[in-house]
């Protein structure tokens, strides 16, 4: 391979817009996890990723009377 075969391998246009926002994310992710002195916790993991979590629901109490009977 001569240097401009080389030069031509890292001069890639990447037109999909999809693949390109993989990369983004990619990119983001792996700047967080270098900058991490240990593992990363998952809600780390998704903010540097832009994924927001719906809050959690608590489940609702149980009535007296709606539970299976005892007798």
């Amino acid at each position: 391979m001569d240097g401009q075969d080389t030069q031509d391998a890292f001069d890639l246009m990447i037109r999909d817009e999809e693949t390109v926002g993989e990369l983004r994310l990619v990119t983001a992710l792996l700047v967080v996890a270098l900058s991490a002195p240990d593992r990363l916790d998952q809600d780390v993991i998704d903010a540097a990723l832009g994924i927001e979590r719906a809050p959690r629901k608590l489940a609702a109490p149980r009535s007296a009377g709606s539970g299976p009977s005892d007798a």
